[in-house]
């Protein structure tokens, strides 16, 4: 009987307190709060990471995009590119003088005499009005000695654009209207012949 006493009492002597108990608890509550806390601020780390790397990913694309695809991010001032616009012209034809020159459709060929010289067929196809052999090889020389359909027989000059396809078949234009006459502002008395040779590219 004493030695069971005794050993109750040695029971009770290493049982734990009413206070050690909450104190424990209190600590094991502590300790899962700090685990929840912890859990919880990895995975905000986590969720922030991931949404910084997605922000980052969608700054990148907009940025690709937009230097891929945005051409209105540089703005072109029109008067830099295209000089300033013509005056407005007072009167008929701004009471300038002028001469028209009306030639009709003359041939069809793969060349440009000034974009290809001497390069027959290398260039897309062209519709010629006025000199009547203009080709790649067309000089000076060969345009002052041949016939035009030009209205003016003294324009032996030679005009060309590109051909209009239909179907892949030529669709014949009628004929080419060009017009001199001095510029805005210049003074007619002033103006002078062509140089021999001119070559000009307009469009």
């Amino acid at each position: 009987m004493l030695q069971l006493l005794q050993q109750c009492q040695q029971v009770q002597h290493h049982r734990p307190s009413t206070s050690t108990q909450l104190r424990f608890l209190t600590r094991s509550t502590d300790l899962v709060r700090h685990r929840s806390t912890t859990t919880m601020t990895r995975r905000t780390k986590s969720l922030l990471f991931a949404g910084s790397l997605f922000l980052f990913g969608s700054c990148a694309s907009d940025s690709h995009d937009s230097m891929t695809h945005d051409h209105s991010a540089m703005p072109v001032d029109a008067a830099s590119v295209m000089g300033k616009p013509d005056q407005p012209v007072t009167g008929p034809q701004g009471r300038v003088g002028q001469f028209v020159v009306e030639c009709p459709f003359s041939h069809a060929l793969p060349d440009d005499p000034i974009v290809y010289p001497g390069d027959a067929g290398a260039s897309h196809l062209h519709v010629f009005f006025g000199n009547v052999t203009s080709n790649a090889d067309a000089n000076l020389e060969s345009l002052l000695g041949q016939g035009t359909t030009c209205e003016q027989q003294q324009d032996t000059a030679s005009y060309w654009a590109p051909a209009l396809l239909d179907n892949g078949q030529l669709i014949t234009p009628v004929k080419s209207v060009a017009y001199y006459r001095a510029g805005v502002g210049v003074d007619p008395t002033t103006v002078v012949a062509f140089p021999p040779g001119l070559m000009m590219i307009a469009g």
